[in-house]
């Protein structure tokens, strides 16, 4: 092989391994990425807290690490103070909800919208989700109102969810059956086909109660505001 041929080959087998690094960066930072731009899942209070000793300014629940990266990066002129106010906002608009006091979050449909269902200061904390078809079309007959609610109550001496479920001021009957779901990393209980769900805060200072109603054979539309806070549901850990 004269020396021309010996050039080529060795500028082809460069290309090839040219080419294979080349492949393997993108495989490596493809599965990476990632590590490099935040985690798409939720972030836990104690991950918030680590956020807020690193850029200065506290998250909302509800929002990725991610989400919040992008979100710097989208306002890069924004004080801490204007980034939180902000995140706040953007976490109303895309239709998170959020307590503070509770220690709590969860998303819920576009086409739903919150309110609060708290009668006075004597009653339990509740919240209804309720379709924006509602608001749309004006008062809707009390036969026809539709809702997932969600009641919180000062576990004084409810103990756990199935302790609860098997007193008699539950209401529940666990012979009709039951399953046991993990929220957030607390045991909670599915009532009546996944339309009753109980769970504890994790202090146990909270019990959150979940329903549709009607609680028998709610349409498709309840069931998917149910599945999505259900699914969804971040607990404020210390």
């Amino acid at each position: 092989m004269d020396m021309v041929g010996k050039i080529q080959k060795f500028e082809i087998v460069g290309i090839i391994i040219f080419v294979a690094l080349v492949a393997i960066v993108f495989v490596f930072w493809n599965n990476n990425a990632q590590d490099f731009i935040g985690s798409d899942k939720v972030m836990t209070a104690v991950e918030i807290t680590q956020f807020e000793e690193k850029y200065g300014w506290t998250p909302p629940f509800g929002f990725t690490e991610k989400q919040l990266i992008q979100f710097m990066k989208d306002n890069p002129d924004a004080t801490p103070k204007e980034l939180e106010t902000g995140a706040k906002e953007a976490q109303f608009k895309a239709n998170i909800f959020s307590d503070n006091e509770i220690g709590f979050s969860f998303n819920y449909p576009k086409d739903m919208f919150i309110m609060d269902g708290t009668v006075d200061e004597n009653d339990n904390y509740r919240k209804l989700v309720i379709p924006k078809s509602y608001v749309e079309e004006g008062e809707q007959k009390i036969q026809d109102f539709i809702a997932v609610v969600i009641t919180v109550s000062t576990n004084e001496s409810f103990g756990l969810p199935l302790e609860w479920l098997n007193k008699p001021e539950s209401g529940a009957d666990l012979l009709k059956g039951y399953s046991e779901l993990d929220i957030d990393g607390q045991k909670a209980i599915s009532m009546n086909g996944a339309d009753w769900v109980v769970v504890n805060t994790p202090d146990n200072k909270y019990q959150l109660s979940i329903a549709t109603i009607p609680h028998e054979n709610p349409s498709w539309l309840l069931q998917n505001a149910m599945k999505s806070i259900v699914e969804s549901i971040i607990f404020k850990k210390n």
